[in-house]
């Protein structure tokens, strides 16, 4: 094996490691959704702005936060994919990336699609004060922006809200033979000239303050080059500062929390993409304590939790649907708030689980066996 390729090297159990976070991922993004069912507490136009009081905000209110679990998956699909394509070269081509990303990601989203269409053709598109309000009424340019994959551009929550994450990372793939040769070329402080660059556009265009555009957004770009980075720089990071990245990662998910939690929700909305550059250090600092050979061990049922990331795919595409027509035949019996969400954190997550596992096997997985293997560990790729 060349040097270039033991650079990147990411071994058996390290796939199994990133499995299960990202196992752990979709379902915090599940249970997200089904809070924000309830209680749609982002200010209009994408939600309400409906929070619960008391007690019951102080409970629940770490549920707000799904938006970093996308974040997650970015720097998480950019750690993956550099070290499959750089595992595999030279077999690694450009054009051959860009159809492997392509159909990894395609079929499944588009028979997703036609799912959430179904359901919204069957409940129809009259707004019910929750938070699915946000996908319909569908029109012909939520159609035409979905099937292009622009939907992160325009009408980015029509039909199903929580697509608009596939057709960003979908653009970030566009971004990656660029990225991961910049990565490979440059010394560890590149990645201060990436988010100096970002965050200073950020920073400009907020002076401009461009209506509706979303500038936390922009700073996907950085969070998927720092997965490409974290990928390389993990092969040179000093033993002893390996292992305390456990420790400094899980002190980094506490620091994020509780600075969300205590701005609040409206003035963490406003400082998200800050934010999210914490949020970013905590995936990579848990990236680089559960991979390589001084790997501290994921335990509290990895093996259940790798078998939800072989589908977490299937389920982050088909789930919000899934929680509103739920949600539908729930309210009929209950019309408490709080009954309601308790009887949907009850009802949803199996219901979800065992959909997306079915439709993983049937719509996805035939699409992603031998798509990106690394001959180091002969295992699919899941990113």
């Amino acid at each position: 094996m060349t040097a270039t390729r033991l650079a990147w090297q990411v071994s058996r159990s390290d796939w199994d490691a990133m499995t299960a976070l990202r196992g752990l991922a979709a379902f915090y993004v599940m249970i997200s959704h089904i809070w924000f069912q309830i209680w749609p507490a982002v200010a209009p136009p994408l939600g309400y702005g409906i929070t619960p009081s008391g007690t019951w905000l102080q409970a629940t209110a770490w549920l707000y936060y799904g938006h970093y679990a996308v974040v997650f998956f970015i720097v998480l699909s950019g750690f993956s994919l550099a070290a499959s394509c750089r595992m595999n070269l030279p077999r690694y081509k450009v054009r051959a990336f860009y159809w492997r990303r392509f159909m990894r990601i395609a079929p499944p989203y588009y028979v997703a699609l036609l799912v959430s269409g179904l359901v919204i053709w069957l409940t129809g598109s009259e707004h019910t004060g929750s938070q699915w309000d946000i996908s319909v009424p569908v029109t012909t340019s939520g159609v035409v922006s979905h099937l292009l994959m622009l939907q992160d551009f325009v009408d980015s929550t029509q039909i199903n809200y929580a697509m608009w994450s596939v057709a960003a990372e979908f653009h970030l793939y566009l971004c990656f033979p660029m990225m991961v040769r910049f990565a490979e070329r440059m010394p560890w402080w590149s990645i201060l000239v990436v988010y100096g660059a970002v965050y200073g556009l950020i920073a400009g265009l907020t002076q401009v303050a461009i209506p509706d555009f979303p500038l936390p957004y922009l700073g996907l770009i950085a969070h998927f080059y720092a997965g490409i980075w974290a990928c390389k720089q993990r092969q040179w990071l000093h033993a002893a500062l390996w292992r305390l990245t456990p420790v400094m990662g899980l002190l980094a998910l506490a620091a994020l929390m509780t600075v969300s939690l205590s701005l609040g929700f409206v003035r963490s909305e406003q400082y998200l993409a800050y934010l999210d550059v914490l949020c970013t250090a905590v995936t990579v600092l848990m990236l680089w304590a559960l991979t390589g050979s001084n790997a501290a061990s994921l335990r509290l049922g990895r093996s259940w939790w790798q078998g939800v990331g072989d589908y977490a795919y299937s389920l982050y595409l088909t789930h919000a649907p899934l929680i509103f027509a739920i949600w539908l035949v729930v309210r009929i019996w209950l019309n408490e708030p709080h009954a309601q969400w308790l009887a949907l954190c009850l009802l949803c997550p199996p219901i979800c689980m065992a959909f997306a596992s079915w439709f993983h096997h049937r719509f996805e997985r035939p699409f992603v066996a031998h798509l990106d293997v690394p001959a180091a560990v002969h295992l699919p790729i899941r990113s």
